[in-house]
């Protein structure tokens, strides 16, 4: 690094670079809407692209799963008060 002085994550010649490769990537492969899953196996930085439609669906067939889920409601009012109960 001749010499400079690393105060913060952002003066990493690493982090530098891979924030320019995440910009590119953006840039190259996503449209409104996407995100980017990132793993790391093997080893391997591996970059997913994804839908957040994707992410939301899995994310509430986890909360059924969990008993977080609720319904079928037959008022509204009978929705928000399974969301007050559970919330206190």
């Amino acid at each position: 690094m001749s010499g400079q002085r690393i105060e913060k994550f952002e003066d990493l010649i690493a982090w530098q670079k891979a924030r320019e490769l995440t910009k590119n990537i953006y840039r190259v492969t996503l449209v409104p809407g996407e995100y980017l899953e990132v793993e790391l196996e093997d080893d391997r930085l591996v970059l997913t692209p994804k839908m957040l439609v994707e992410k939301r669906f899995a994310e509430g067939l986890k909360d059924i799963k969990e008993g977080r889920g609720g319904g079928p409601f037959k008022t509204s009012r009978a929705a928000i008060r399974t969301l007050r109960t559970r919330n206190e």
